[in-house]
C-alpha cells in the first residue's frame, strides 16, 4: 500500500497493487471477529484501519459506536495518520509485491499502534481453486492483482523478525502484536483461564443456534473426509467461516452434533484411509506433493504436520503389515466392516 507514496513505481505495478487493496475481504468488523470476541477491541478503544480499502470495517465499527478511522492510499488518502490504541493491518501485506516495502508497511503500522497491532493475511489455504501465475515471491491472480500467501508459521516468524516482538496467534492468518509485554502475558494467560461466569457459555450457545443450519450443511463432508471443507468443496463453508471465524468452535460444534465417540471414530478412520492410500502408492511410485490434487493436500494438512510425516507414517503402517496383499486385505476390511 505504500508503493505509490514512497517509491513512485510504474503505473502498471501501482494499479495492480491498488486493485488488490480495493478488493479487501471482510475482516475486522465481521461478526464475530476474534478481535471483538477476545476483547482486544472494546467500546472504549480507538481503532485505525491502516489500509482500509473502501472502509467497510470502519463503517461497521462506527455504526457500533466505536471510535474508528481508516486510511488508504487510494480510497482515503487524506485521512490523518494519527496513532490509535488499536491499529488494524488487515489483508495488506499480502498485496504488496516487494518484500522490503511489505516490511515498511508493517513497521509503519506498528509505529502508529499504541497498544495492539492486528495483522491479518491470506494463507496458502486460500490458493485452492484460483488461477495463479508465479510472480516475485507470490502470485498474480487472473485479474492481474498480486497476492502473497503465507503459512501460519511463516507469517508469525516474519512479523517477529520485522518488529522484534513476538506476536500472538488470534486465528488462522491473524496475529496480535502487543506494545507492552505485560499486556501480552495477561492476554495469553486469559486464554488458559477457566470461565467463572455464564456469559461465555450463553454466547457460544447462541452462536451455535444461530448457525446450526450451516453446521449441519458441512456435516456430510466432515463425515466423509474427517476434516472441514474448503470454500470450494462445500457451498456452505464460506458463510460458516465468515459467521464463525474460530475453527476450534466449528469443530466443537460438529462434535456436539455427531457425538464425541463418533467424532473421534470419523477422524481416526479418515486418517487411516489416507495412510492406506499413501502406503499403497509406494508400490506405484508415490507422487510428489505438487502432483497431488487440492483435496488430498488438505487431507494431508489436516491429519499430519507435513507430507513427509504422512509418508513416514504410511511406510510404518506398510512395514507393520508386512506385505501388499495383507495391506490390501486390511484396506478391504476397513471399508466393508467399519462403514460410517
Amino acid at each position: 500500500m505504500l508503493i505509490r507514496i514512497h517509491l513512485g513505481k510504474s503505473r502498471v505495478r501501482e494499479s495492480r497493487m491498488l486493485g488488490s487493496v480495493g478488493a479487501k475481504p471482510n475482516g475486522l468488523a465481521t461478526r464475530p471477529s476474534p478481535a471483538l470476541v477476545d476483547g482486544v477491541i472494546t467500546p472504549e478503544t480507538s481503532v485505525l484501519d491502516y489500509g482500509c480499502g473502501r472502509g467497510s470495517d470502519v463503517k461497521r465499527l462506527r455504526a457500533d459506536g466505536r471510535a474508528a478511522n481508516g486510511w488508504d492510499p487510494q480510497h482515503a488518502p487524506d485521512t490523518a495518520l494519527i496513532p490509535a490504541q488499536i491499529v488494524n493491518l488487515g489483508y495488506v501485506v499480502n498485496v504488496i509485491e516487494r518484500a522490503a516495502e511489505r516490511r515498511d508497511a508493517l513497521v509503519r503500522a506498528w509505529s502508529l499502534a499504541e497498544r495492539v497491532l492486528i495483522v491479518t493475511a491470506r494463507l496458502k489455504f486460500d490458493m485452492l481453486g484460483q488461477e495463479l501465475k508465479p510472480f516475485e515471491d507470490g502470485y498474480l491472480t487472473n485479474r492481474g492483482t498480486f497476492q502473497k500467501f503465507y503459512d501460519q508459521v511463516e507469517l508469525r516468524d516474519w512479523i517477529a523478525a520485522s518488529l522484534d516482538v513476538q506476536p500472538v496467534a488470534a486465528a488462522p492468518g491473524m496475529f496480535y502484536i502487543f506494545r507492552q509485554a505485560a499486556d501480552r502475558e495477561s492476554f495469553v494467560a486469559s486464554r488458559h483461564r477457566r470461565s467463572g461466569g455464564s456469559w461465555s457459555c450463553y454466547a457460544s450457545e447462541r452462536l451455535f443456534k444461530e448457525h446450526r443450519g450451516l453446521f449441519e450443511a458441512v456435516l456430510p463432508f466432515f463425515c466423509q473426509r474427517g476434516r472441514l471443507p474448503s470454500i470450494t468443496e462445500c457451498g456452505a463453508a464460506a458463510a460458516l467461516y465468515e459467521g464463525v471465524p474460530r475453527l476450534n468452535f466449528i469443530l466443537e460444534s460438529i462434535e456436539r452434533l455427531v457425538g464425541a465417540e463418533d467424532y473421534g471414530r470419523i477422524v481416526s478412520e479418515r486418517r487411516q484411509d489416507l495412510l492406506v492410500y499413501l502406503a499403497l502408492s509406494r508400490f506405484s511410485k508415490r507422487p510428489p506433493l505438487q502432483r497431488l490434487p487440492d483435496d488430498l493436500h488438505l487431507d494431508i494438512r489436516s491429519f499430519f504436520p507435513s507430507y513427509h510425516a504422512a509418508c513416514s507414517a504410511a511406510d510404518d503402517l506398510l512395514f507393520a503389515v508386512g506385505s501388499r496383499d495383507s495391506l490390501e486385505k486390511g484396506c478391504f476390511c476397513q471399508r466393508n466392516l467399519a462403514p460410517l
